[in-house]
């Protein structure tokens, strides 16, 4: 079923919930209005998903440039990025509220919900991989 969301029902103690799979489309990264499109970065956005996935493929090695194509902007939920690729082979300028880190592959970058962010590519080859997430809530049982 190529293209299309699919949606599986299920119940575990009487509670329902859904699982889908939804599939990547591509998109300008000037889909969005605080993005600029760039030549070295590939977009692809899952439509239908019950959570805003966006996947960034850099298919070749980018040279080491600052890149200012992401403006800075906040959110009222939390964003999870992933840099994969191998060791090394990737690297993003991430402005996170006053600082500027340099996130090298392979590793995490958690944004709180309010945190004034955004992601520049800086260098190399890999995946860029943004979801946004409701923050983990404490266990009351703990």
């Amino acid at each position: 079923m190529a293209g299309a969301t699919v949606t599986i029902v299920t119940g575990a103690a009487g509670e329902a919930g859904e699982a889908s799979v939804t599939p990547l489309v591509p998109r300008p990264l000037s889909s969005q209005s605080r993005y600029r499109d760039i030549p070295e970065l590939r977009r692809l956005e899952a439509t239908g998903s019950p959570s805003h996935v966006v996947v960034h493929h850099i298919d070749e090695e980018a040279v080491g440039e600052a890149r200012d194509y992401c403006d800075v902007h906040a959110h009222p939920f939390a964003e999870l990025n992933l840099l994969l690729g191998d060791p090394g082979s990737l690297v993003f300028d991430i402005v996170l509220g006053d600082e500027t880190i340099t996130a090298v592959s392979p590793t995490t970058v958690w944004i709180p919900a309010g945190v004034p962010h955004s992601a520049n590519l800086r260098s190399g080859h890999g995946t860029f991989v943004v979801v946004y997430l409701a923050e983990p809530q404490p266990d009351p049982g703990h």
